[in-house]
């Protein structure tokens, strides 16, 4: 069974969109027709993912999430384009591989 979402009344903000999860959830919204805010500390990768997802209704914003001033202009960014944010998926954050050989 597959299960069908509308988010087309929404925005949603992604940070650590980039990659891995915060990619799969950008692919996954816009599919289901929201306006994204995506985000991420690497600017390229970020733009890379935005441009694919081929919508007039994604802004890419890069942003550190560890720094308040970026987050603000984040939100800033997010208000100007788009009214503000409905939905929040905080997933910025880095992963380290603490099995040693």
């Amino acid at each position: 069974m597959t299960i069908q979402y509308d988010f087309s009344d929404q925005v949603v903000s992604i940070t650590g969109a980039a990659s891995g999860f915060g990619r799969l959830a950008a692919e996954k919204f816009a599919a289901a027709g929201a306006r994204l805010v995506l985000s991420d500390i690497n600017p390229d990768a970020l733009q890379t993912v935005a441009t694919g997802l081929g919508s007039d209704a994604v802004l890419a914003v890069a942003c550190d999430v560890s720094d308040a001033a970026q987050v603000a202009n984040l939100f800033d960014e997010a208000h100007k384009a788009f009214g503000g944010v409905d939905i929040a998926v905080n997933n910025a954050g880095i992963i380290h591989d603490l099995v040693r050989t």
